[in-house]
């Protein structure tokens, strides 16, 4: 939905944020209960399943913030946003150094992953320098952005099927 919609987003560009908002608002609100639904069927190891709680508490409290109008100016939201995507390729950098001596499928996915949301948050704040694109570009990239890192977070997550559905 993230990356559908923040797709959605870049195409529609001439509209204002706040005619999109309440929509964004609700996205991001059900992606926070999912990833904290997710919380509880994650398999991977503890560190990694305190930072999908927190994605997704998160995401939940901007989506609340963003239906509430706490966050309305333009470049509020595209700074607010491109910190939340900054932090999320901090972590997945910090998760792949964690793993750079296995060098297994992880430690890949999490730098990869991570400097793409490392270079996607840092572009906000340099932009003006740069293309000068307008709010709704930006959190369109940053929806997809982190649209990719759920994505990543759902395929780390192992499924354990109970026994009697192995037989």
């Amino acid at each position: 939905l993230f990356i559908i919609g923040g797709a959605i987003l870049i195409c529609f560009h001439g509209l204002t944020f706040m005619s999109v908002a309440f929509l964004v608002g609700i996205a991001f609100i059900i992606a926070g209960i999912v990833e904290m639904l997710s919380y509880k069927s994650y398999r991977g190891d503890d560190e990694d399943k305190g930072w999908v709680l927190i994605d997704g508490l998160t995401t939940f409290a901007l989506g609340i913030s963003i239906i509430t109008d706490m966050i309305a100016a333009d470049n509020v939201v595209t700074m607010v946003l491109g910190l939340w995507v900054l932090t999320g390729g901090f972590r997945n950098i910090v998760r792949a150094w964690e793993h750079r001596h296995d060098r297994h499928r992880f430690f890949y996915d999490h730098l990869t992953v991570g400097v793409v949301n490392t270079l996607a948050g840092l572009y906000v704040f340099f932009d003006q320098e740069l293309f000068n694109l307008t709010a709704l570009i930006f959190i369109g990239i940053c929806i997809i952005v982190q649209g990719l890192n759920i994505c990543h977070v759902g395929t780390s997550i192992i499924i354990v099927k109970p026994d009697f559905i192995k037989t």
